[in-house]
């Protein structure tokens, strides 16, 4: 092993030269701080070495669900991407509501639906790769499907029941958002924990940063009405 270990770190120094040389050749706008990514790479592994605490100590994981999706990787996959759909979906249909109620609009909405938009990226791009091996498969296509179907009739059926019940464009909003981003937060809390896609788990945590921020922005708004 160690008549070995010059070879391989001779080789290592070509791969560093190699992603230097890539990253020269970026425009400035395509490049990202390598002290972020070096953050990136940091809490990812923290995130990593708290699951395997977890397994290591037999802590029983929370939600039923999670821990069945989790079980499968194809099954892991469909969900990723069906709750990706989800987040970009609440936030076209609120544009949408919104569009014959420019006046009613919240001064937060842009922001507040810019991230939604950016978690469906998170998560896409966290469950890219492991999607790849699946996509082509008859099975996962129906059972992603599915998945996706059964995730927007419960969309609709919260904002269709609200848009009845309230006469108010923003309190509709408010509390469909408030109830939605309330089971988000569980779920996606109790997904991070049975996930042991790290990639998944770190874009989740990301996330959750922002459901906090989200609630309390919500809940102000509850009772400023």
């Amino acid at each position: 092993m160690r008549q070995n270990l010059p070879g391989i770190i001779a080789d290592e120094h070509q791969h560093i030269q190699f992603g230097r040389d890539m990253r020269a050749e970026l425009d400035d706008s395509q490049k990202m701080d390598l002290g972020k990514l070096h953050q990136i790479e940091k809490e990812m592994c923290g995130h990593l070495f708290s699951r395997l605490l977890q397994i290591h100590s037999g802590e029983k994981q929370q939600g039923l669900f999670c821990r069945a999706v989790s079980f499968d990787p194809s099954f892991f996959a469909a969900w990723i991407q069906t709750l990706g759909h989800a987040e970009k979906r609440a936030a076209d249909a609120t544009e949408s509501f919104f569009s014959g109620f420019e006046h009613l609009r919240p001064h937060f909405m842009t922001e507040h639906l810019a991230d939604e938009v950016r978690h469906q990226k998170l998560l896409h791009r966290a469950i890219l790769l492991q999607r790849r091996k699946f996509r082509f498969n008859q099975q996962f296509q129906e059972i992603e499907k599915l998945m996706t179907t059964q995730m927007f009739n419960y969309q609709n059926k919260i904002f269709g029941y609200l848009k009845r019940k309230l006469e108010n464009p923003q309190l509709v909003y408010f509390y469909a958002t408030s109830l939605i981003e309330n089971r988000v937060f569980k779920h996606y809390t109790e997904l991070k924990q049975a996930s042991n896609d790290i990639l998944v788990t770190y874009a989740l945590n990301q996330i959750l940063v922002d459901e906090i921020e989200h609630a309390q922005m919500f809940h102000n708004a509850l009772k400023a009405h």
